[in-house]
């Protein structure tokens, strides 16, 4: 690849602070072509590459398999509440930000012009064969 490399040598006389700008000027350059192949196991024993040791420093929030089957969680938030660093915060704690007054109005101007907005319906839509296994039996 074309980069120029430079170095430069910086002292402060009398432990005094100086401000150093450096400006890049954009320059466009065509770069060769290359491909690039790999295999899905490559890619996943990359990513996982310094897991451990990493897990073993304590750099990071990790997650294994057994934390999973330990905890058995229904909802990821199940699974990360106690983790260091993580607040799990519900949506509807959330919404209580918002004045009840307001959120009284946008309720009522939902509910008085959803018809208008959606429609009505006599019945209820049935599912087609491509949908049906989205459902339970």
């Amino acid at each position: 690849m074309n980069k120029k490399q430079w170095e430069a040598l910086l002292t402060a006389n009398s432990k005094q602070w100086d401000t150093v700008v450096v400006e890049l000027n954009r320059i466009a350059q065509n770069l060769p072509g290359m491909t690039v192949t790999s295999s899905a196991a490559a890619r996943r024993a990359l990513a996982l590459k310094d897991f451990d040791e990493r897990k073993a420093r304590g750099l990071g929030l990790f997650v294994t398999r057994a934390d999973i089957l330990a905890r058995n969680p229904s909802r990821l938030s199940d699974l990360l509440r106690d983790k260091r660093g993580v607040r799990v915060v519900r949506l509807v704690n959330l919404l209580r930000i918002i004045p009840r007054p307001l959120r009284d109005l946008v309720y009522n101007l939902i509910s008085r012009y959803r018809t208008r907005w959606f429609g009505r319906r006599e019945s209820c839509r049935i599912p087609g064969p491509e949908e049906r296994d989205r459902f339970l039996p």
